[in-house]
């Protein structure tokens, strides 16, 4: 292609996982994407380690059941589910030691990291969060604990208000098709039973308690707003 568009430079932006992916493929790609990625923003990542995801594959009542939780929750078919375990145990402590002892994000590839709180009992994710709380004594986003949400290194935004794991990627206001999925079109693939879950009882929730996400900003005014805020802080 043409040189502007060969010099044209990204942000990776990723939300939970997809932090680490993208902090991973700087780090195993470096000389390849140095140059053509200006800096990565990780929201709610959980950089350090996923103590949910410790906990779930250390149990001997959930672990083996997991596969099949899964292929419930996603409406994968049946044996899909195995595929799913290795990328949840890659979030354990003891696995995102090892890799990141080996790969480290390189010092060449300006990083921001965003996390969040959520106490409220209006959350989706009010009982992992009081989980956090209670065994390990953590404030957490419900799924990510603040402590492992920071890339040694990179700036740092606390959000102080009330914001969970979910606020970051899901719209305030939900598509009627995403509610009743009968109303889709023939060419239209109905959402998995998670999604599903999570529309419904996040919409009870928000017309309940409505002043939980009264100033809460949108994800992608959110993820505006980081890269924004990367960029600038980069030309320091």
């Amino acid at each position: 292609q043409g040189g502007e568009q060969e010099a044209r430079q990204v942000v990776l932006v990723g939300h939970s996982k997809g932090g680490l992916d993208a902090c991973a493929a700087c780090a195993l790609y470096t000389d390849r994407l140095k140059g053509r990625v200006r800096g990565v923003v990780c929201v709610q990542s959980p950089y350090g380690g996923s103590a949910i995801a410790t906990d779930l594959l250390a149990s001997t009542a959930l672990a083996p059941n997991l596969p099949a939780l899964l292929e419930g929750l996603l409406s994968l078919p049946k044996g899909a589910g195995l595929g799913l375990v290795p990328p949840i145990r890659d979030l354990c402590y003891t696995e995102r030691r090892e890799f990141l002892c080996q790969h480290p994000l390189p010092a060449c590839f300006p990083c921001l990291s965003f996390h969040s709180v959520t106490s409220s009992a209006s959350s989706l994710l009010f009982a992992p969060a009081a989980y956090f709380r209670s065994r390990y004594n953590q404030n957490s986003d419900g799924l990510v604990a603040s402590c492992d949400a920071e890339v040694p290194g990179s700036r740092a935004v606390r959000y102080s208000s009330e914001f969970d794991h979910l606020d970051a990627v899901f719209p305030p206001e939900w598509d009627q098709a995403l509610l009743a999925p009968d109303q889709l079109s023939p060419s239209q693939k109905p959402p998995p039973l998670a999604g599903r879950l999570i529309v419904r009882t996040s919409t009870i929730l928000r017309k309940t308690f409505k002043e939980r996400v009264s100033a809460a900003p949108t994800s992608s005014a959110l993820h505006e707003a980081l890269v924004a805020l990367m960029l600038d802080e980069d030309k320091l």
